[in-house]
């Protein structure tokens, strides 16, 4: 018998995916894709590899944002075919991505949208090509697609047994079947994915005649019930009482799931976990993710009515039973209570209580300035992994104004995670400067639903410092999705070379004032066409230099002298140079070599590959530190950082096994 059934990955909530699998034991499908849906999917086990039909219901960033990830992915995992079923734009989209993204091995197909045509999924089992699955696309208006999913039974001996099992009782329905012919029951081989952007869509929907078989009078009950309805739908639309008139022709058996951002499951436990632990070595610099983002959903209209949660499941075959919801995030305490059992633990977490307690003596970091500080939002490389997002770091120059430093896929997210809704509101507020270092997807993926988000809180311009290669992609952006017009004025990275600002005068001094700045300057790297390293010199001549992504550079050298911070790159660990050159990255040594030659007071190494997710090559130099994701410092705690190693080798060498799981 084939296990089939249907599991919500990314819930709608602010800053996570929207996104629901339908996974069998042959294929999976995916039912909208929103950023982060990628990393989501290395921690829930559902597997991109498999994935070879996309389902798209609306041309949204919500819905497409993580598309491009997941190609990736599954180009990477042998995928050589992927079909994509969507409305007008989605082709366009594909083709806009190949300007930063290389997709040679991997072929995509786009399915005409045709309400009178069925698409049929026929797969290879044994000797027998079996039909297991179909999907009904039903046009609403144009740009709007919502799918009735059918799961049809297996052909083949009728077993009695099983048949009385899965509730054909002995009588007429099971003679027919012993007699060859086919019955129809209720048995949940009905799912629904609908989306109601906006009110404008409610006729077109409510209306809709491919929805009468499946609905009901108050007189007479319909056979064929449907077993859930998925709603990519704001709480707007789906309380207005024309669209809940609609839900009540519908059986009151029907479970309905409701996926838009007034949920608050963001659907990852390892953040949660790993931030617990880091917590433990020092409250200040790795603090406790804000809990709005762990707390219990809205209330829903009735019992049948539940709000999306990661790793809820709905199984449709071989026995369809209702939804399940998983517990994801657990207390604190109990990651505590584990670690506090490893040996030698307590000792050196006193002793390490004790160095900092010193050092802070001896730096006054307890009456320092809040200002500057810089926040880790996405410490990986190219592939997210369960605790590293892909590149960003936001700057906060003060209270009023933070500088975004790269902007990979789920960067809104990691802002939403670290501060919760309302503050994160806040932070979005101010943002007055996206940089970004280079075209490659892990680097910038993240802007559009940044500035989507963004543009709902405030109106203001922030300037977007981007390289000129990426100049079409942003305006294919700005014409496709509206809700980033009018929001950035774009600035080539080229412009602000370093000491060959081409910029005019009166620009160049809105741009520093706004973002309380005394220099900005930049320097071509050395790692794709186009790739950019930045220094940053505040107006108390406080210099902040990233590299981006590049291998050793005289270039940053030179524009990094003397710096007080260096944010560099080190991919791969030493003994992988020859790996490392091929793919344009630095080595641990490298990078420490590049802050040691333009004499950085601090050197913080990033984007490390995913086999260094926990703990990376711990470097021996006293003001070399390593970064994490969610990590906040001041610049006067830098020298804190070597001072946390001792614990964390005890901590992950053990621990990495459990969360590794």
């Amino acid at each position: 018998m084939i296990n089939i059934l249907q599991q919500v990955l990314g819930s709608g909530a602010l800053g996570t995916s929207s996104c629901v699998f339908f996974i069998t034991d042959h294929s999976n499908y995916i039912f909208n894709c929103g950023e982060s849906t990628q990393r989501l999917s290395q921690e829930h086990g559902c597997k991109l590899s498999k994935v070879e039909n996309i389902f798209v219901t609306h041309f949204s960033w919500e819905n497409i944002g993580g598309i491009p990830g997941l190609l990736l992915t599954a180009q990477a995992s042998g995928t050589t075919e992927i079909n994509i079923h969507c409305p007008e734009g989605v082709r366009d989209f594909i083709d806009a991505i190949k300007l930063f993204l290389s997709l040679p091995k991997l072929k995509i197909s786009y399915f005409t949208i045709d309400e009178s045509t069925e698409y049929n999924d026929f797969i290879n089992e044994e000797t027998d090509k079996e039909k297991i699955k179909e999907e009904k696309k039903m046009k609403s208006i144009p740009k709007v697609i919502c799918y009735i999913c059918t799961v049809h039974p297996r052909s083949g001996k009728l077993l009695i047994d099983k048949c009385i099992n899965f509730g054909v009782p002995p009588g007429p329905l099971l003679d027919k079947l012993k007699q060859g012919m086919n019955i129809t029951k209720s048995d949940g081989s009905v799912v629904y994915i609908v989306e109601c952007p906006t009110d404008e869509y409610l006729d077109s929907i409510v209306n809709h005649p491919a929805f009468l078989k499946y609905q009901q009078t108050e007189t007479e009950a319909n056979e064929n019930e449907v077993f859930c309805i998925f709603h990519f739908t704001s709480d707007q639309i789906f309380t207005n009482q024309r669209y809940q008139d609609w839900l009540r022709k519908f059986s009151s058996n029907t479970q309905h799931v409701i996926v838009n951002s007034e949920n608050t499951c963001m659907g990852s436990e390892a953040v949660y976990k790993n931030q617990s632990l880091l917590n433990m070595l020092h409250p200040e610099i790795f603090p406790l993710l804000n809990k709005d983002r762990f707390d219990k959903d809205k209330e829903t209209l009735s019992d049948n009515i539940y709000r999306a949660r990661t790793g809820q499941v709905i199984k449709i075959r071989p026995i369809p039973e209702p939804l399940q919801n998983a517990e994801i995030y657990k207390d604190t305490q109990i990651y505590i209570d584990d670690i506090l059992q490893l040996p030698n633990f307590i000792t050196v977490s006193k002793e390490l209580k004790a160095v900092i307690k010193e050092n802070s003596a001896e730096h006054n970091l307890n009456t320092s300035p809040d200002y500057p500080r810089i926040v880790m939002l996405g410490t990986g490389c190219s592939v997210p992994n369960k605790v590293r997002n892909t590149s960003g770091i936001l700057l906060r120059v003060n209270k009023d104004c933070s500088i975004l430093l790269d902007c990979g896929e789920g960067t809104l997210g990691q802002i939403i995670r670290f501060y919760g809704v309302s503050e994160g509101f806040n932070i979005l507020r101010t943002i007055k400067a996206i940089y970004v270092s280079h075209m490659h997807a892990d680097h910038h993926l993240g802007v559009i639903g940044l500035l989507s988000t963004r543009r709902k809180v405030i109106d203001e311009k922030l300037y977007l410092l981007a390289p000129k290669i990426l100049t079409p992609w942003y305006e294919f952006c700005n014409d496709q999705f509206t809700s980033i017009k009018e929001q950035y004025i774009s600035i080539n990275n080229n412009s602000l070379y370093f000491q060959h600002h081409n910029i005019s005068s009166m620009l160049k001094s809105m741009l520093f004032k706004k973002l309380n700045v005394k220099d900005i300057s930049t320097v071509y790297v050395l790692h794709c066409k186009q790739s950019y390293g930045v220094a940053i010199t505040l107006e108390d001549n406080k210099k902040i230099v990233y590299s981006g992504d590049t291998i050793f550079c005289q270039r940053l050298i030179d524009l990094g002298q003397n710096c007080d911070l260096l944010i560099h790159e080190a991919t791969m660990e030493d003994g992988l140079e020859q790996l490392a050159l091929s793919k344009l990255h630095s080595t641990t040594s490298q990078a420490i070599k590049a802050g040691k030659s333009m004499n950085a007071k601090f050197i913080l190494l990033t984007h490390f590959s995913q086999r260094y997710s926990k703990i990376p090559l711990i470097p021996k130099e006293k003001n070399v530190g390593l970064a994490y994701d969610n990590m906040e410092f001041k610049l006067l705690q830098l020298p804190l950082l070597p001072l946390f190693y001792p614990c964390m080798k005890i901590m992950f060498s053990e621990y990495n096994k459990v969360l590794s799981k």
